[in-house]
Order: C-alpha cells, then structure tokens, then sequence
C-alpha cells in the first residue's frame, strides 16, 4: 500500500488543535497564579473597607471562572477523543477562550484597583480605567503601522 501524504486542510486543522491547547495551557497558569495570590490576599489579611473586601472577593470570583473557562476546552478535548469533528473542537473551544476572556480582563482590572484603592481610594477605579482605556487604544491602533524615519 502506498503512503499518502496528510492533507494540506487536516495538517492546518492539527496545528490549530495544538494551538488552541498551547493556548489553554498558558491562560489557566496566569489566571491561576492571579487566583491563588488573592485567594492568599483574601485569608491573610482582613479589610476594614467594606469597598476594598468586595473588590477582591468579586476578583477571586471572576479569577475562578476564568480558570473554568480556559479549562473547557482540555475537559472538552478528553471527553470528545477521539474527534468527530475537529473544526467543531477549535471553534467550541475558541468560544470557550474568548468567553473567559471578560472575567479574565474584570479580574485584572479589579486587582489593580485594589492594589491602588488603600492608598487612593475611589480615585483608584479612575486610575484603573485610564490604564484600561490606554490599553484597549494600543490594541484598537495595533493595526496600524509605525515608520521611523532614519
């Protein structure tokens, strides 16, 4: 029997499974560090402010879903295997990915207002979206190229 070389579609489809995977793996560490730090935050130390104690419950709270989140897609892989389809397991697991994105970008927002709400206060939520907002302008102006003359 001759060998048949895989097809172009199947290698691209692979590749992307890989990816996809590679790409859990990553967020489930960051969120999970973030996760066990407030978790550590939570049980040592004990807010006076009633403010303060609800954003970084809140922040354990999207943390944990976000962990979730990114951890469907290896639960769906080992449920699923083998594949019936592998398009349907990139997409439902991109969609799960892009799901825990949210918590994920509430969680870290919340723990930079936190950070900075015991020495600012309310003014800690203004320096929060300012940060916020300066990133999501990197990211809108991303595809736009920058030339330096030399």
């Amino acid at each position: 029997m001759p060998k048949t070389t895989p097809e172009p579609h199947n290698e691209r489809l692979t590749a992307d499974l890989s990816d996809v995977l590679s790409e859990c793996r990553t967020m489930i560490t960051t969120v999970g560090l973030i996760f066990a730090f407030l978790l550590n935050v939570a049980l040592i130390i004990r807010f006076s402010d009633a403010i303060a104690d609800a954003l970084l419950w809140i922040a354990i709270w999207t943390s944990l879903v976000s962990v979730i989140l990114f951890s469907m897609p290896v639960i769906y892989h080992h449920i699923q295997f083998p594949y019936k389809s592998k398009e349907k397991f990139i997409l439902r697991s991109h969609n799960f990915i892009v799901w825990g994105m949210f918590p994920f970008m509430v969680t870290l927002f919340l723990g930079l207002t936190l950070a900075f709400y015991q020495k600012l206060g309310v003014w800690a939520f203004g320096l929060s979206l300012l940060t916020f907002s300066i990133l999501a302008l990197i990211y809108h102006e991303r595809s736009k190229t920058i030339s330096i003359a030399i």
